[in-house]
């Protein structure tokens, strides 16, 4: 049966080549070449011999696009789960986890201005004053500092203009939603230069609080400053601080059978009245009615100091990188009208890192007459970070009737789980491409990466024993260690009589380290962290341009072998419910991607993309022995497609005239290894029209997002196995914005 997929899928690019060459010819507008830094080094999207995708300021700005979501919605095989900003994670092709706390990395690597972005946390702001977002699938540790065993997302903010440029921009849209931001940008001198970017975005919410009265508004302060010196032609450094802060006024979700043992009901509430509360939630999605609305909040700054030194032989990169991140937190589990459970969370943390690298220049004494080109780099990297999750039993629980007892004395938060982290991290990688020929090139690399984590894991209780919510009290310092040797091999071929085709082949190890446990409610489980996971990638791709370059088309197949994948999920262990993260035995993703682009005339591009994974455990017990194996893995829709058309037309004033319409599909997808909470298959209509006048001095865009008004759900977030709650994404949004240059 492995086989039999693997041949449809080679099938399927063979199809997609043969009909690239054999479409009729037309003459249309060349598509304008991308540059990119994917493989740290600067050439078009089209020579990179990898699967990943790329997005330009004007991508960006034109089709809207403030975040990583949004993005995420043009590429079929990134899903981004979560239910609020600082509950995300990222999956590219079903690698991922949905463990949201400090006690792991996120599967994908997330690098801003080359700095690696430890925790989602912060991630999901605003996108402003951005030069490029290049997304890299699949392992990428030979080229990065940060191992990634699922991906990269690098964000480059945009690099000083050498004459003033200033820019405001405006937006008021649905739900009372409005921003407003400036940048400017230019030279002192002829050897310094600098920029600076504000903006203010205030985002009207889509649920509601039937109590309260409050939605889940938001809003966010960033600023960004960057300077630059160039002081020869040999050598260069920039400045770079970034600052975020983004408050959410109320943490809502959607209620799904809060019963079971961590929601301990008090027995003078009937189950009429339970399910009467239930059927009232279900009427709205996009409603609940929590006993409090609580909050979030998140902010965060970091800085990234890159140093850059240019030879004919060598040339030498420093990014050292530093970010402080502050979290806090306030949640109604039940999310129900009865007073239960509650959390209040606190997470600070405060993240430092050196990647250096040594690169061959082209043309050097380094390079054998340009048949090498090579690159090797060292990483450093600790971590810093504490996270206590304080939870508190409400009147309508059965610990507020031992509250009337003479033996209880509840406290406002009687049951804590504090884990304080340090993670220090080392590496050393590196790769060489040597020409064969005039067509055949073999890249080989290599990564050594060691982690270090010493912690502290301390569980307190105030809570007498008659309460049915009980926790081991324990503090107790372990220290764990993990490392992996990471291969990478890569061929590719460039035939002479095709210049703008390439195909190529790839093997690709990642890793990602061990970690602990969230709220473990025994010291047993406290004391059992999970292991490492390696991922072996195997890509097959053709990279293309046909039609005097107005037809790209990109795809590739590809096999995945995950070894020892961690997984967090609810189990009864130890005579209590806890949230334990395990590793499954093994599990193989294959998967067929297509990206194509096509200039059809000089005012119309379409494009479209394309996605079939098929992704399943092959062995997974659970750490109370249900067997998992067979089941499909979270985040992993079969099919999902993206299409979209740009048109642009200048009228005679000089004025441009620009209508978009965008439109991705997802199949059924699963949130949980068990398969009991999932989300249907669904899509999303996106349109603009934007005035652009002569010289791009006056933008005005007028859009609409989810125009059919789609409810879907983001993620699942369980809390007992009969138990869970829901998180949805955003119903329709529409607005105006406005950009001015001067």
């Amino acid at each position: 049966m492995l086989l039999k997929r693997q041949f449809t899928l080679a099938c399927l690019l063979g199809l997609v080549c043969t009909w690239t060459v054999d479409v009729w010819s037309a003459d249309n507008t060349a598509l304008e070449e991308i540059i990119v830094q994917a493989q740290k080094r600067t050439e078009t999207q089209q020579e990179v011999p990898a699967s990943f995708n790329v997005y330009t300021e004007a991508n960006l700005e034109s089709a809207g696009w403030d975040n990583i979501t949004d993005i995420a919605n043009t590429v079929p095989s990134i899903e981004v789960i979560g239910v609020t900003k600082t509950r995300t994670t990222l999956f590219i092709r079903s690698i991922g986890t949905n463990k949201f706390d400090i006690g792991t990395e996120g599967s994908v690597g997330v690098f801003v201005d080359g700095v690696y972005v430890p925790r989602f946390s912060s991630l999901m702001q605003d996108i402003f004053d951005v030069e490029r977002v290049e997304v890299l699938k699949g392992p990428q540790g030979t080229l990065y500092g940060r191992n990634t065993i699922g991906g990269a997302i690098s964000l480059y903010s945009k690099e000083p203009e050498l004459a003033v440029e200033r820019k405001l921009i405006a937006e008021v849209g649905s739900e009372g939603s409005s921003n407003i931001g400036a940048t400017i940008s230019g030279a002192f001198n002829d050897k310094w230069y600098g920029s600076a970017a504000i903006s203010r975005r205030e985002r009207g919410g889509y649920r509601k609080d039937l109590v309260s009265g409050k939605s889940d508004d938001e809003e966010v302060g960033s600023a960004r400053i960057k300077l630059l010196y160039i002081p020869t032609d040999s050598f260069e450094t920039s400045l770079t601080a970034y600052y975020s802060d983004q408050y959410t006024d109320a943490f809502l979700g959607e209620p799904l059978s809060p019963t079971g043992e961590v929601f301990a009901i008090s027995p003078l509430i009937t189950q009429q009245q339970i399910d009467a509360v239930l059927a009232e939630e279900a009427k709205d999605t996009y409603s609940s009615s929590p006993n409090l609305p609580g909050f979030t909040e998140v902010k965060s700054l970091s800085t990234a100091l890159t140093l850059k030194y240019f030879s004919d032989d060598l040339n030498i990169e420093s990014i050292t990188g530093f970010r402080d991140e502050v979290v806090g937190e306030l949640v109604d589990n039940d999310r129900i009208s009865f007073d239960i459970l509650e959390q209040h969370v606190t997470q600070n943390s405060k993240t430092w890192s050196e990647e250096f690298k040594i690169f061959s220049e082209s043309g050097g004494a380094y390079t054998m007459d340009d048949k090498w080109e090579w690159l090797a780099g060292v990483f450093l990297y600790r971590d810093e970070a504490e996270r206590d999750d304080l939870i508190n039993v409400g009147a309508d629980s059965v610990a507020g009737l031992l509250a009337f007892a003479p033996f209880f004395s509840p406290a406002p938060y009687p049951l804590g789980f504090l884990v304080e982290l340090e993670t220090q991290s080392w590496a050393v990688f590196g790769q060489a491409t040597y020409m064969l020929n005039d067509e055949w090139s073999m890249t080989l690399g290599g990564r050594y990466s060691k982690d270090k984590k010493d912690f502290t894991y301390t569980g307190y209780s105030d809570a007498q024993p008659a309460f049915v919510f009980t926790l081991d009290n324990f503090s107790f310092d372990d220290s764990l260690e993990f490392s992996s040797a990471d291969p990478k091999l890569v061929i590719k071929y460039a035939p002479e009589d095709l210049p703008d085709f390439n195909a190529y082949f790839s093997y690709a190890q990642g890793y990602k380290s061990g970690g602990i446990q969230y709220i473990a409610r025994r010291l047993a489980t406290a004391q059992d962290s999970f292991d490492k996971e390696i991922l072996k990638a195997t890509e097959i791709g053709i990279k293309s341009r046909w039609l005097g370059q107005s037809l790209q088309v990109n795809a590739s197949v590809y096999h995945y072998d995950y070894t020892d994948q961690q997984i967090q999920a609810i189990v009864d262990a130890q005579g209590a419910t806890q949230i334990i993260t395990s590793n499954a035995g093994s599990s193989t993703i294959i998967g067929f991607e297509a990206d194509i682009m096509y200039q059809l005339t000089s005012d119309l591009l379409l494009q479209t993309s394309y996605s079939y994974m098929d992704a399943e455990f092959d062995e997974f017990m659970t750490p109370d022995g249900l067997d998992r194996s067979g089941n499909v893995l979270p985040a992993a829709p079969k099919h999902s497609v993206w299409v979209s058309g740009q048109y642009n037309h200048f009228l005679d004033n000089g004025w441009e005239v620009g209508m978009r319409l965008d439109y991705s599909w997802r199949d059924d997808q699963v949130f949980t290894p068990d398969g009991a909470f999932g989300q249907d298959a669904y899509g999303l209509m996106n349109t603009s029209i934007t005035l652009t006048s002569p010289a791009d001095v006056l933008s005005v865009r007028a859009f609409c997002n989810n125009c059919t008004n789609e409810e879907y759900t983001t993620s699942i977030i369980p809390l007992s196995q009969e138990s869970a709650w829901a998180g949805t994404g955003g119903l329709r949004y529409y607005g105006v914005s406005a950009s001015y240059r001067f």
